[in-house]
């Protein structure tokens, strides 16, 4: 009777392997033999240090990735708790007044209103504008699309502009702006109107309950496509300018 010699685990690991097609397949497939063959070292005690060490920093890594993600959820958890609290506290939420402080007004007189982002932008400066164009310009954000404000923190915007305070406030401002775009006459707003903050907000500021994002002051009526044009500065965008009718201007052989 013919003896049959055992095979070792890698050689029958590689007997089960199908034969690669791809240089990515192949490429798998050593790194699994090569995984199978430390393996086989490290349990019977002969694998070289060079072997150990390399395992005990992939160990390392995993610990250290997983660390990372737990402060990861620990911070939006605690996040979520904040929001929830000021949901709980919004009927206690007080506006800022529609005038700005005499200290805010004279800052802005003096062109020296500035926050970390650049100018403040405010209603009382926009109106003094007297075409569509210069407002435009006053509000556009210069290049500063893209900057990521919200990312996995949407929500809390989601949040914030599905609150009461905030619905009762957008009609006010859309009453103040007569339903214009920009606040400019002859820009009647046909569709749906965006309630634009003329400083971008943060989570930060709906977290700590920032009265600037519910102030007046700081708001302007707008439409979609303004809207964009103004966060990617895209003047293409805007409205055309409204046509001035005049006596006969439809007969012109009248003229």
């Amino acid at each position: 009777m013919r003896k049959v010699k055992p095979d070792s685990s890698s050689d029958t690991a590689s007997q089960r392997m199908r034969p690669a097609i791809t240089p990515e397949a192949r490429q798998k497939q050593m790194i699994s033999l090569a995984t199978d063959c430390a393996e086989d070292l490290m349990r019977s005690g002969k694998a070289p240090s060079q072997i150990i060490v390399h395992y005990l920093k992939l160990g390392t890594k995993q610990a250290e990735l997983e660390l990372e993600k737990t402060k990861k959820e620990l911070a939006l958890t605690e996040a979520k708790k904040k929001v929830f609290n000021l949901l709980s506290r919004q009927r206690n939420y007080t506006r800022m007044p529609l005038m700005l402080s005499e200290d805010i007004v004279d800052r802005i007189h003096k062109g020296r209103a500035m926050n970390m982002s650049g100018m403040i932008k405010t209603y009382t400066e926009l109106i003094r504008l007297s075409t569509f164009q210069e407002r435009f310009e006053y509000l556009k954000l210069d290049g500063s699309v893209g900057i990521e404000t919200f990312g996995f923190d949407r929500y809390l915007n989601q949040v914030f502009y599905n609150s009461k305070e905030w619905k009762r406030l957008r009609n006010e401002i859309i009453v103040r702006d007569r339903g214009c775009d920009l606040a400019c006459d002859g820009y009647e707003i046909q569709g749906n109107i965006i309630i634009h903050h003329m400083n971008p907000i943060t989570p930060e500021d709906i977290i700590n309950r920032n009265d600037d994002i519910l102030n007046p002051e700081y708001l302007i009526s707008t439409v979609l496509n303004t809207h964009n044009a103004i966060h990617y500065g895209d003047s293409s965008l805007l409205p055309h300018a409204p046509v001035e009718r005049r006596k006969n201007d439809m007969c012109p052989w009248r003229h």
